[in-house]
Protein backbone atom coordinates (compact mmCIF):
# COMPACT_ATOMS: atom_id res chain seq x y z
CA UNK A 1 0.00 0.00 0.00
CA UNK A 2 1.29 3.94 -0.45
CA UNK A 3 2.32 5.74 2.05
CA UNK A 4 0.13 8.93 3.05
CA UNK A 5 2.53 11.27 1.36
CA UNK A 6 2.58 8.90 -1.94
CA UNK A 7 -1.34 8.81 -2.07
CA UNK A 8 -1.43 12.65 -1.74
CA UNK A 9 1.16 13.28 -4.64
CA UNK A 10 -0.27 10.84 -6.93
CA UNK A 11 -3.77 12.57 -6.17
CA UNK A 12 -2.62 16.15 -7.12
CA UNK A 13 0.09 14.46 -10.07
CA UNK A 14 -3.38 12.57 -11.57
CA UNK A 15 -5.46 15.94 -11.25
CA UNK A 16 -2.35 18.21 -13.26
CA UNK A 17 -1.57 15.83 -15.81
CA UNK A 18 -3.51 16.19 -18.16
CA UNK A 19 -6.48 15.40 -16.76
CA UNK A 20 -10.26 15.96 -17.68
CA UNK A 21 -12.39 17.77 -15.45
CA UNK A 22 -15.86 16.46 -15.50
CA UNK A 23 -18.59 19.18 -15.01
CA UNK A 24 -21.93 18.12 -14.71
CA UNK A 25 -25.37 19.79 -15.60
CA UNK A 26 -27.94 20.56 -12.95
CA UNK A 27 -29.34 17.03 -13.19
CA UNK A 28 -26.27 15.08 -13.67
CA UNK A 29 -25.21 15.83 -10.17
CA UNK A 30 -27.83 14.95 -8.36
CA UNK A 31 -27.43 12.83 -5.62
CA UNK A 32 -28.36 8.79 -6.72
CA UNK A 33 -29.15 7.31 -9.78
CA UNK A 34 -28.16 10.33 -12.02
CA UNK A 35 -24.68 10.85 -9.97
CA UNK A 36 -23.70 7.46 -10.11
CA UNK A 37 -24.87 7.15 -14.06
CA UNK A 38 -22.14 10.21 -14.61
CA UNK A 39 -19.54 9.06 -12.86
CA UNK A 40 -19.84 5.63 -15.29
CA UNK A 41 -20.31 7.47 -18.28
CA UNK A 42 -17.33 9.69 -17.92
CA UNK A 43 -15.24 7.03 -16.27
CA UNK A 44 -14.57 9.84 -13.93
CA UNK A 45 -10.88 8.11 -12.05
CA UNK A 46 -10.76 10.53 -8.70
CA UNK A 47 -13.87 12.10 -7.22
CA UNK A 48 -14.77 14.20 -3.87
CA UNK A 49 -18.09 12.86 -2.63
CA UNK A 50 -20.12 14.26 0.61
CA UNK A 51 -21.08 11.13 2.49
CA UNK A 52 -23.98 11.88 2.72
CA UNK A 53 -24.46 12.25 -1.08
CA UNK A 54 -22.71 8.65 -0.84
CA UNK A 55 -25.21 7.03 1.93
CA UNK A 56 -28.29 7.43 -1.27
CA UNK A 57 -26.39 7.12 -4.07
CA UNK A 58 -26.86 3.21 -5.52
CA UNK A 59 -24.29 0.34 -5.02
CA UNK A 60 -22.55 0.28 -8.21
CA UNK A 61 -19.32 -1.24 -9.72
CA UNK A 62 -17.97 1.85 -11.32
CA UNK A 63 -14.47 0.37 -12.41
CA UNK A 64 -12.83 3.76 -13.51
CA UNK A 65 -13.43 5.37 -10.27
CA UNK A 66 -9.76 4.34 -8.46
CA UNK A 67 -9.64 6.89 -5.24
CA UNK A 68 -12.92 8.13 -4.29
CA UNK A 69 -12.23 11.38 -1.81
CA UNK A 70 -14.91 11.87 1.81
CA UNK A 71 -15.01 15.51 2.62
CA UNK A 72 -16.87 17.82 3.50
CA UNK A 73 -18.92 15.82 6.48
CA UNK A 74 -17.91 13.63 8.82
CA UNK A 75 -17.55 10.36 7.61
CA UNK A 76 -18.69 6.80 8.72
CA UNK A 77 -17.14 3.19 8.95
CA UNK A 78 -20.41 1.66 7.23
CA UNK A 79 -19.60 4.21 3.80
CA UNK A 80 -16.02 3.03 4.02
CA UNK A 81 -16.54 -0.10 4.29
CA UNK A 82 -19.27 -0.14 1.28
CA UNK A 83 -16.97 1.99 -1.04
CA UNK A 84 -13.47 0.69 -0.54
CA UNK A 85 -13.70 -2.38 -2.71
CA UNK A 86 -12.07 -1.86 -5.65
CA UNK A 87 -10.53 1.77 -5.38
CA UNK A 88 -8.85 3.58 -2.36
CA UNK A 89 -10.92 5.79 0.04
CA UNK A 90 -9.62 8.66 1.43
CA UNK A 91 -11.40 10.80 4.29
CA UNK A 92 -10.70 14.42 4.03
CA UNK A 93 -11.24 17.59 5.99
CA UNK A 94 -10.62 20.97 6.09
CA UNK A 95 -13.16 24.02 6.34
CA UNK A 96 -12.98 26.73 3.73
CA UNK A 97 -10.87 29.30 5.54
CA UNK A 98 -7.95 26.94 5.25
CA UNK A 99 -8.49 26.37 1.10
CA UNK A 100 -10.18 23.63 1.08
CA UNK A 101 -8.26 20.22 2.54
CA UNK A 102 -5.95 20.73 5.83
CA UNK A 103 -5.67 16.87 6.28
CA UNK A 104 -6.44 13.76 4.73
CA UNK A 105 -6.07 9.97 5.07
CA UNK A 106 -6.28 6.63 3.27
CA UNK A 107 -9.13 4.54 4.83
CA UNK A 108 -8.81 0.82 6.04
CA UNK A 109 -12.07 -0.79 5.38
CA UNK A 110 -11.35 -3.17 8.07
CA UNK A 111 -11.43 -0.78 10.75
CA UNK A 112 -14.99 -0.83 12.22
CA UNK A 113 -14.50 2.67 13.94
CA UNK A 114 -15.16 6.46 12.11
CA UNK A 115 -12.03 6.79 9.90
CA UNK A 116 -9.87 9.46 11.35
CA UNK A 117 -9.39 12.73 9.19
CA UNK A 118 -5.28 11.54 8.56
CA UNK A 119 -2.58 14.04 8.66
CA UNK A 120 -1.68 17.95 7.71
CA UNK A 121 -1.14 17.91 4.16
CA UNK A 122 2.09 19.24 3.16
CA UNK A 123 2.45 23.32 3.91
CA UNK A 124 0.11 22.74 6.72
CA UNK A 125 -0.28 22.74 10.19
CA UNK A 126 -2.83 21.41 12.32
CA UNK A 127 -2.45 22.09 16.09
CA UNK A 128 -4.96 20.80 18.52
CA UNK A 129 -5.31 23.26 21.71
CA UNK A 130 -6.97 23.68 24.83
CA UNK A 131 -9.05 26.37 26.33
CA UNK A 132 -6.12 28.56 26.73
CA UNK A 133 -4.71 27.70 23.69
CA UNK A 134 -1.30 25.59 24.47
CA UNK A 135 -1.27 22.28 22.55
CA UNK A 136 -2.68 19.18 24.48
CA UNK A 137 -1.02 15.59 24.30
CA UNK A 138 -2.02 13.27 21.64
CA UNK A 139 -5.01 11.23 23.28
CA UNK A 140 -6.67 14.75 25.07
CA UNK A 141 -9.63 16.81 23.01
CA UNK A 142 -9.05 20.32 22.28
CA UNK A 143 -9.80 22.79 19.17
CA UNK A 144 -8.40 22.38 15.79
CA UNK A 145 -5.98 25.82 14.79
CA UNK A 146 -4.94 25.59 11.20
CA UNK A 147 -1.98 27.15 10.13
CA UNK A 148 0.03 27.33 6.19
CA UNK A 149 0.06 28.74 3.03
CA UNK A 150 -3.65 27.99 2.91
CA UNK A 151 -4.95 29.78 5.63
CA UNK A 152 -7.28 32.66 4.26
CA UNK A 153 -6.65 36.24 5.71
CA UNK A 154 -10.26 36.50 6.76
CA UNK A 155 -14.00 37.27 6.43
CA UNK A 156 -14.93 39.72 3.35
CA UNK A 157 -16.90 43.00 4.99
CA UNK A 158 -16.63 40.63 8.91
CA UNK A 159 -13.57 42.25 10.68
CA UNK A 160 -15.65 41.18 14.05
CA UNK A 161 -15.27 37.79 12.95
CA UNK A 162 -11.91 37.57 11.41
CA UNK A 163 -10.49 38.94 14.79
CA UNK A 164 -12.31 35.95 16.29
CA UNK A 165 -11.72 33.50 14.09
CA UNK A 166 -8.23 34.18 12.82
CA UNK A 167 -4.84 35.18 14.54
CA UNK A 168 -1.16 35.71 14.22
CA UNK A 169 0.65 31.58 14.55
CA UNK A 170 1.78 31.70 17.85
CA UNK A 171 4.17 28.30 17.11
CA UNK A 172 5.22 29.69 13.62
CA UNK A 173 7.05 33.31 13.39
CA UNK A 174 5.23 35.60 10.49
CA UNK A 175 2.59 32.75 10.33
CA UNK A 176 -1.50 33.11 10.65
CA UNK A 177 -3.95 30.31 11.87
CA UNK A 178 -7.64 29.85 11.84
CA UNK A 179 -9.77 29.17 14.73
CA UNK A 180 -11.82 26.14 13.55
CA UNK A 181 -14.35 25.89 16.26
CA UNK A 182 -13.79 21.58 15.31
CA UNK A 183 -12.70 19.50 18.08
CA UNK A 184 -10.69 16.91 17.58
CA UNK A 185 -7.80 14.61 18.77
CA UNK A 186 -4.41 13.56 17.90
CA UNK A 187 -4.07 9.38 18.52
CA UNK A 188 -0.23 7.73 19.31
CA UNK A 189 -0.21 7.21 15.91
CA UNK A 190 -0.14 10.92 14.93
CA UNK A 191 -3.17 10.69 12.77
CA UNK A 192 -6.59 13.29 13.75
CA UNK A 193 -9.43 11.90 15.37
CA UNK A 194 -12.15 14.51 14.16
CA UNK A 195 -14.84 14.31 17.44
CA UNK A 196 -17.36 17.68 16.23
CA UNK A 197 -18.09 21.54 17.04
CA UNK A 198 -17.26 22.70 20.12
CA UNK A 199 -18.96 26.06 18.36
CA UNK A 200 -22.41 27.10 17.21
CA UNK A 201 -21.10 28.19 13.68
CA UNK A 202 -22.70 25.88 11.19
CA UNK A 203 -19.69 24.25 9.07
CA UNK A 204 -21.76 20.99 7.95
Amino acid sequence: ALGFDAVVSEIFTTLTAGATLVVPTASEHRPGQDLADLLAKEKVSVATIPPSIMGVMPDETLPALKTLVSAGEPCTAALVKQWSPGRRFVNAYGPTEGTVCASMGVCDPSVLTPPTIGRPMAGTSVYIVDAAGSLVPPGLPGEIWIGGVGVADGYLGRPDLTAEKFDDDPFVANGRLYRSGDEARFTQAGEIDYLGRIDDQIKH
